[in-house]
């Protein structure tokens, strides 16, 4: 069994979306632990859920985090939380930190949720997309593991953020995949999300069809 713990600090949307394809796909996997550093809509989440959770005082923060990520042994973590990890703490978990951006890493590294969109169209960007990597002591900055891209034509696109979501929840959904089954892919895979052509790199080689309408509709309405 795979043990995933999310480090929260906001809605929870990719919590749910998690969650709830682990579930939806009888997957080898499991949401351990929620650790919060405010009371957010992911911690109301778990607490609906009956996943175990915790919000974490300022004080003694770094020490507390490292006590309740050891206590939880996971195999992956997830963060999500709108704070900088510490070199200490990295290493304490070598290896296990895994961060969701929505851009195309480099760009835009540092900004927080969709602002990387709102940065997107104030600069033209003709790509957006987004990147599940490694952390390591530098923002935005760790081993790149999966891409996902769209082109974009800002005067005509519809849903542009619902289909960044879908799409970088995919791929963080796929690498969670690839440490239940211990495997590695070189290729890339175009798919249909929302009438745009998604570009997933590697192929996320996973049946996406349980992906459907009333999925996403279930994951919006947690």
């Amino acid at each position: 069994m795979t043990n995933i713990v999310f480090l929260v600090s906001g809605n929870g949307g990719t919590l749910i979306f998690v969650y709830q394809a682990i579930k939806h796909l009888n997957l080898e996997a499991k949401v351990t632990k929620i650790i919060a550093d405010r009371d957010c809509g992911a911690v109301s989440y778990a607490i609906k859920e009956n996943i175990p959770q915790i919000i974490l005082a300022k004080e003694n923060f770094e020490e507390n985090l490292i006590t309740e990520l050891g206590s939880a042994n996971p195999d992956i973590i997830i963060t999500n939380i709108h704070k900088i990890l510490s070199q200490k703490i990295i290493k304490a978990f070598e290896g296990k930190f895994v961060n969701l951006h929505y851009s195309l890493l480099p760009a835009f590294g540092g900004l927080i949720g969709m602002k990387t969109i709102a940065e997107a169209k104030k600069q033209n960007c003709r790509f957006i997309g987004a990147t599940v990597h490694r952390v390591n002591e530098f923002v935005d900055a760790g081993e790149i593991l999966y891409q996902v891209s769209m082109p974009i034509n800002w005067t005509t696109a519809i849903d542009i953020e619902d289909s960044i979501f879908k799409a970088a929840s995919m791929i963080l959904l796929a690498h969670i995949k690839d440490l239940i089954l211990s495997s590695q892919k070189d290729t890339d895979e175009i798919i249909d999300l929302n009438n745009n052509k998604i570009y997933f790199s590697p192929s996320i080689q996973m049946d996406h069809i349980f992906l459907d309408n009333s999925f996403w509709l279930k994951i919006k309405h947690q």
